[in-house]
């Protein structure tokens, strides 16, 4: 579970999703808010946004893809108009 991933002491990079990702989540699952996700649906939404390696900005190339401990992979792509690097996942393969 997601205790196991914070306490270890291999590099991981979290993708943070931002607030408007956020808030699709909660309107699509009918949330008040995060604190009335129930915690075993929170793990689970956390795992697709956190990958076993250290990755910065920098060193992500167009169409990398990344395992995320949830099963799916992150695929990258550069947008020439963001600074960061975007993201799409795809299913456990």
């Amino acid at each position: 579970g997601q205790n196991e991933i914070l306490r270890s002491t291999n590099p991981v990079t979290v993708f943070a999703p931002d607030n408007a990702a956020m808030f699709e989540f909660l309107v699509q699952s009918s949330y008040f808010n995060v604190s009335f996700i129930p915690p075993h649906i929170l793990e689970e939404l956390l795992s697709f946004h956190i990958v076993g390696s250290s990755l910065d900005s920098g060193s992500i190339l167009q169409g990398q893809e990344e395992p995320t401990f949830h099963g799916a992979n992150l695929i990258f792509e550069k947008d020439p108009v963001a600074i960061e690097p975007t993201f799409s996942q795809t299913k456990a393969k």
